[in-house]
């Protein structure tokens, strides 16, 4: 009787024309778990996984599959960066009014760890339109890129989305931010010409810090003066509330107080414009400040920015916590064990 022959291990050409991963699982089911895994706890993935596709599989396996859909999307982005610098391309033509917002949030790693993920939105503005006797714009056509690096890494990093949204050559960009040093730095990086927007629940934020400075926090006259200043800001003038701001900032100066702590008058001091620059030759934080606050005069409030046309708060105002997507925050968390 004739011996069988040899046999070696190979790919099997049927696997290769129908596009089979290497593995025990189908693409369906490989993306089914990746975009399970982006949505949801990994746990929870592993039910829904075992409902909509009957397949059985185990948590780990959830998570090996979707943070490594996150690191092979990383490295394609990265590698589309890296492309782009090179040949510098013609960007693609971009919407008549673009959102750029730029945030970010801590998410948790091992050992009871936290860091910051920096991210991006980006959307088209659509119209104004009129809603309950107030002008209102809605943006559409939403998209995020979020990576842990540091601001000027994560600037460059996210060319590969601002060039496919074509940010570039967009008819205007409105840069909404909760006044971040760093994301006016990225702003400055990719349009710097956008209408700069403090959102205004920050900007609330850092009217109350200032006037808990001067009028003491809590006291009957501190929530009259933040009430009537809102209201003001909201639906006044916010230059008339800047001027206030000032000459608070003055009282705080000629008592003794340290304008510049951050729990006396906050980021709001340094960051958005409080503080008035005479001399020509500013350094570039100091510069950023007066830029700011000249922006600040034309939309810093929800009915300036409306009046414009453009978006007076981002998608979200916790957008960053809400988009981060899976394969990212989990391979982050294994990358720093």
């Amino acid at each position: 009787m004739p011996a069988a022959r040899s046999v070696t291990r190979g790919f099997f050409p049927l696997d290769e024309e129908l596009q089979l991963l290497a593995g025990q699982f189908t693409p369906s089911v490989c993306e089914g778990m990746t975009r399970l895994g982006t949505w949801m706890p990994f746990k929870r993935a592993v039910k829904e996984m075992q409902y909509f596709w009957q397949v059985s599989v185990t948590e780990p396996t959830v998570r090996r599959t979707t943070e490594a859909a996150g690191a092979a999307y990383v490295a394609v982005q990265t590698a589309e960066v890296e492309q782009l610098e090179r040949t510098l391309p013609p960007a693609p033509e971009g919407p008549a009014v673009q959102l750029m917002s730029v945030d970010g949030a801590y998410v948790p790693l091992v050992h009871k760890e936290w860091t910051e993920v920096k991210t991006l939105a980006l959307g088209t503005v659509g119209e104004p339109v009129l809603e309950k006797g107030e002008p209102v714009v809605h943006t559409t056509e939403l998209s995020y890129f979020s990576r842990l690096a540091e601001a000027e890494e994560f600037g460059r990093l996210a060319l590969v989305e601002t060039y496919r949204r074509g940010t570039e050559t967009a008819g205007q960009v409105c840069g909404v931010t909760d006044g971040a040093e760093w994301e006016q730095g990225f702003i400055d990086l990719h349009r710097e010409d956008a209408v700069r927007i403090l959102d205004f629940g920050h900007a609330a934020e850092y009217v109350a810090k200032a006037g808990q400075a001067v009028l003491g926090e809590g006291t009957p006259l501190f929530q009259e003066w933040f009430k009537t200043t809102l209201h003001e800001l909201k639906h006044g003038q916010p230059e008339g509330v800047l001027n206030t701001l000032r000459d608070m900032h003055a009282e705080a100066s000629a008592r003794g107080d340290d304008p510049e702590k951050p729990d006396l008058f906050g980021e709001a001091s340094g960051a958005h414009g409080l503080r008035t620059v005479s001399s020509s030759g500013v350094s570039h934080r100091q510069w950023q400040c007066r830029k700011r606050q000249q922006v600040g005069r034309r939309s810093a409030d929800e009915r300036g920015g409306n009046a414009l046309g453009t978006p007076a708060r981002g998608p979200d105002g916790r957008f960053a916590q809400h988009c981060l997507q899976r394969p990212l925050g989990r391979s982050l968390a294994a990358d720093h064990a």
